[in-house]
């Protein structure tokens, strides 16, 4: 699985925080965020048995937390929640039951960070024994519900990214405009279904989008580009 995610499952618990701080630098604000996500999944992969061993050892090879916490570059508080979180892990699961917890540390994590944890759990997924286990478990459906959500919520963010892009680099192009509303009706609010497929009014006239309501109307999308007037003075 190596060069597949950003650690090897294989990795014990030193060597795991060794290689991700070469390449999420500790004390950073965004880096060190990455870093921390990245070990809780390690932990999601290893287990709660593999996990609580590899940390206890570690710390029993440095003879105390806080010799542990300065060779691994962290603080004994960060050190003492690892090790309460590989603790809290159900047995069995891949995901903890804890849903609001793993929320609010999703919430809490850099757009970098967010990244790093999406690309380790499409990994994840794509095992087909965990997705039965995921299917199998109520607590794990819900936090896959999570997962789903937060995956919706990147997506959303990118596209918002793109069409700023656009705007501030000055694109003019309304076939880029075009192809971008078509990609992303949901700009136009939740009263559209799916982007229509039609775009011909009448035998002269094609409107730019067609977009179908839930009650059966079509409303009419005109694309200006960012450079045209869209109102002019009435005199």
């Amino acid at each position: 699985m190596e060069g597949m995610t950003p650690f090897d499952p294989r990795w014990d618990f030193e060597t795991l925080v060794a290689r991700l701080s070469e390449e999420h630098r500790p004390g950073s604000v965004t880096s060190g965020k990455t870093r921390n996500a990245l070990i809780r999944a390690w932990a999601l992969v290893a287990g709660r048995a593999r996990a609580l061993r590899d940390i206890r050892s570690t710390i029993q090879r440095f003879g105390s937390r806080r010799r542990t916490a300065e060779a691994l570059q962290m603080s004994t508080s960060r050190l003492k929640e690892l090790l309460e979180s590989f603790a809290s892990l159900p047995e069995g699961q891949l995901l903890p039951e804890d849903v609001s917890e793993l929320r609010s540390a999703f919430d809490s994590l850099s757009p970098e960070g967010r990244h790093a944890f999406l690309a380790v759990s499409a990994q994840l997924l794509a095992d087909e024994s965990t997705v039965r286990r995921l299917a199998d478990s109520p607590a794990s459906r819900d936090a896959a519900s999570l997962l789903a959500t937060a995956v919706r919520a990147a997506e959303l963010r990118a596209a918002a990214d793109e069409l700023q892009a656009n705007l501030l680099g000055g694109v003019v192009d309304e076939n880029t405009y075009q192809v971008w509303c078509e990609q992303h009706s949901w700009v136009f609010g939740n009263r559209y279904v799916l982007r229509d497929t039609r775009r011909r009014i009448d035998a002269t006239a094609i409107a730019d989008l067609l977009l179908p309501s839930l009650v059966g109307y079509r409303d009419i999308i005109e694309l200006k580009r960012p450079d045209a007037s869209v109102l002019a003075w009435d005199r």
